[in-house]
């Protein structure tokens, strides 16, 4: 009984340094996934990291419902494989919470080759409850 008990809070809430992507951060990774990586009812055409660190330390993870989404599962990326992959960082909302912004990262990696990173930035702007995406700019490449 107390096991189960356990095991409810744990699933229940996080524990202390991980963050769980919203319904409204979700939404907005997809938004943006089917402009920059043709996400569809297939998947994203590339592997997708769905964990990653904020600024803060915090591990951040995106294990969005992505069939409530629209959208099929992606391709988790083995981050010790080679090879290209992508990442969409957590959303950073207005104070009235109608418009995001949020990057998107692509990198190849590859044993013996330099590091390849692109890192585009987005704004989105949420109409009639649905997040709809302004444009995507490129912010750094390397």
């Amino acid at each position: 009984m107390i096991l189960l008990a356990i095991l409810a809070q744990l699933i229940a809430a996080p524990p202390a340094g991980e963050e769980i992507a919203s319904a409204s951060d979700c939404a907005i990774l997809v938004e943006v996934g089917k402009s920059e990586v043709g996400w569809s009812a297939a998947g994203p055409n590339q592997p997708f990291v769905e964990v990653g660190p904020l600024p803060d330390g915090t591990i951040y993870r995106q294990g969005c419902d992505w069939k409530a989404l629209g959208v099929g599962a992606p391709t988790i990326a083995d981050t010790s494989d080679a090879g290209a992959r992508f990442a969409v960082e957590k959303p950073v909302y207005a104070a009235d919470g109608q418009t995001a912004k949020v990057d998107i990262n692509f990198v190849f990696a590859a044993p013996g080759a330099r590091l390849f990173l692109s890192v585009r930035h987005c704004a989105l702007r949420k109409v009639a409850d649905q997040w709809r995406l302004i444009e995507c700019k490129q912010r750094l490449i390397t």
